[in-house]
């Protein structure tokens, strides 16, 4: 499904911003480096983290909301290393583009 980047819900660009300011904070220690491993090898720590947001939910542990961030990063990084993101140039058609020019908090 293509459609322009101003198309999206306010709460899914906001939560995609969160997710890539998430991504750059740990590119110093790990970078791009889901690239070159495998769904399985990126599902147990996608579970350790859903673990961390279940106990923040449940039980009052800590606050969860960073890693309810990392589950969607995994979750992205396994549909990624499966072939399942279409990441070609103009996918999000007109606006998509304009993604670098968004400011993050």
């Amino acid at each position: 499904m293509k459609f322009h980047v101003q198309e999206l819900r306010p709460e899914v660009l906001a939560f995609a911003l969160l997710m890539e300011q998430r991504l750059r904070e740990k590119d110093a220690e790990w970078g791009g480096s889901w690239k070159g491993m495998t769904a399985s090898a990126l599902f147990t720590p996608f579970l350790s983290k859903a673990f961390a947001v279940e106990k923040g939910i449940f039980h009052g542990k800590m606050p969860y909301t960073e890693h309810a961030i990392d589950v969607a990063n995994y979750a992205m990084m396994i549909a990624d290393v499966s072939g399942a993101l279409d990441t070609t140039e103009g996918n999000g058609g007109p606006g998509w583009e304009a993604l670098d020019q968004v400011q993050m908090a």
